[in-house]
């Protein structure tokens, strides 16, 4: 079914570690003249794990109306479990930047390392802004990621990131039906090589970006026409 003009296609935004849905701002504007654009943030309070956060947003879905899921880095498995329950409406899935298992290199030796910080630490801003921003200046993203994390408990971010380095959804995301774009960010410094192939099977369809981790910050113009294309490419959308 294609989106028609008197009804626009809803994208549902997933927004990553942070919960929030500020580092967002450029993708979302990007994408409102086109879509009808919606941020499910998450609780800044608490976190019970990738499932029940997964259960509490699938209530926020659309209902009767056509929707893509677009998500990155942290909300990645959240995606999938959200698509993996084939919710009406449900049209496509972007992932960007992200993993169906644990990403990193050596998790159980982190996993292990972040049990035993203190749950008031929080990341120093230079190392996340380097890790995840790559050599892309930007003071806007500076200021939203730092505005961001302190409307967040160091504990639930503590916690979230201590789920990433446990997560698995390889089996739901074979599950999914509705067609898949993966975008693949070419200068990530976080997430380990190879990821990626994970994504490998028929239905997704891959699209490598110049960009950091933090793609949809970075270059938020080249991921919104990815988007679009990836849309117009599987007549979901006809704009």
């Amino acid at each position: 079914m294609v989106a028609r003009n008197d009804q626009r296609l809803i994208v549902c935004l997933l927004p990553g570690l942070d919960g929030i849905g500020r580092l967002y701002g450029r993708l979302a504007t990007d994408l409102s003249g086109d879509f009808d654009v919606r941020i499910l943030d998450y609780p800044v309070d608490g976190f019970d794990g990738y499932e029940a956060l997964a259960e509490t947003l699938a209530l926020r879905l659309p209902r009767d109306s056509s929707f893509l899921i677009v998500a990155e880095s942290f909300a990645g498995p959240l995606a999938v479990l959200l698509a993996a329950a084939r919710p009406p409406g449900l049209k496509g899935v972007v992932i960007a930047a992200s993993f169906l298992r644990e990403p990193i290199a050596r998790a159980g030796l982190l996993s292990r390392i972040l049990r035993f910080l203190p749950a008031s630490v929080t990341p120093p801003l230079p190392v996340l802004e380097a890790v995840l921003m790559g050599g892309w200046q930007g003071a806007e993203v500076r200021r939203e990621l730092e505005s961001s994390l302190r409307l967040v408990e160091p504990r639930v971010l503590k916690a979230r990131l201590m789920a990433t380095l446990q997560v698995d959804v390889r089996e739901e995301f074979q599950r999914i039906t509705a067609p898949i774009l993966y975008l693949r960010a070419s200068r990530d410094r976080l997430l380990q090589s190879g990821v990626e192939k994970d994504f490998a099977m028929p239905g997704v369809w891959r699209s490598d970006i110049d960009a950091p981790h933090f793609v949809f910050q970075a270059v938020a113009s080249q991921a919104a026409e990815a988007i679009r294309n990836f849309l117009r490419d599987r007549d979901i959308w006809n704009g």
